[in-house]
């Protein structure tokens, strides 16, 4: 089966590269090998390929917020409900979490379970080099995804806009980020705060302009960061709640485990509303 999903994945055919390595995933033989396989039919769903990719990062304008998220609506377009990138995103987030370096144990306040054969970090020390590395493109597709899905309306073109906001996002409050019943806005503040982790992981490795544009990336996380944690502790959470809060985000489905994680995305959410233009 292993090498017929490598082949799949080879030609670009997708859909039973998915159908394939899910059985794997999903049952007692699921290692790091079968993990990465998944992810990476999700990765082929979504169209993330590698080296056209990094490409494309490094001609890009990543110089402020507001280039950040054009740059990352222009990369992963999602624009239908019938278009399945934006959840394939999410579960290849999910998934590179389990692709854990040997020996690691993983503190369950730290875990993200996905079944009884795919127990993840949500820190990316704990996580492979590999896994890291790919984080920086699903994450990005994890944003990018989200802002096409939600920043326009049907009709509107994201290319002939300049890829310029048309909607607010929503789930400017924790309220609002809990009555998501798509949790859209939690996963999408996620995807952020992944993305900076995964782009500090792998910053060390990269030269030229792709180190410059991971530099441009991670400068904004100050700014993300604070937006958070205002919000957080607006609606009256502890300093050190806001700080766990923060840390468990990097669990796409965290805002339904604690208040002060769903208070921490809605402040993202209201940074990406200011921040994109």
């Amino acid at each position: 089966m292993i090498f017929e999903i490598r082949n799949d994945l080879t030609n670009m055919n997708c859909t039973p590269a998915l159908v394939l390595s899910t059985q794997l995933f999903n049952s007692q033989y699921s290692n790091n090998e079968i993990r990465m396989l998944y992810a990476s039919a999700h990765g082929c769903n979504v169209g993330i390929q590698l080296y056209p990719l990094l490409d494309s990062i490094s001609k890009a304008d990543f110089s402020s917020l507001d280039a950040i998220f054009k740059t990352l609506v222009k990369l992963f377009p999602s624009r239908t409900a019938l278009d399945s990138k934006l959840q394939s995103a999410w579960i290849i987030q999910d998934t590179l979490q389990s692709i854990l370096n040997p020996g690691t144990v993983v503190g369950a306040s730290d875990q993200n379970v996905i079944n009884a054969f795919n127990t993840g970090s949500l820190l990316y020390r704990d996580r492979t080099s590999d896994a890291n590395a790919f984080s920086v493109f699903t994450s990005m597709a994890g944003v990018g995804t989200s802002l096409n899905r939600y920043g326009y309306n049907t009709s509107d073109d994201p290319a002939s806009l300049g890829y310029a906001q048309v909607l607010n996002l929503t789930w400017t409050t924790k309220a609002l980020i809990k009555a998501d019943t798509e949790h859209a806005g939690c996963a999408l503040a996620s995807s952020m705060l992944n993305m900076f982790d995964a782009v500090n992981a792998v910053s060390s490795i990269t030269s030229g302009a792709v180190s410059a544009a991971f530099s441009l990336i991670s400068a904004a996380q100050t700014g993300i960061d604070l937006a958070g944690n205002a919000q957080c502790t607006a609606d009256l959470f502890t300093a050190p709640e806001c700080a766990n809060a923060a840390k468990r985000l990097r669990y796409r489905d965290a805002c339904w485990e604690q208040d002060a994680a769903a208070s921490y995305a809605a402040g993202i959410i209201q940074a990406i509303n200011a921040g994109w233009l």
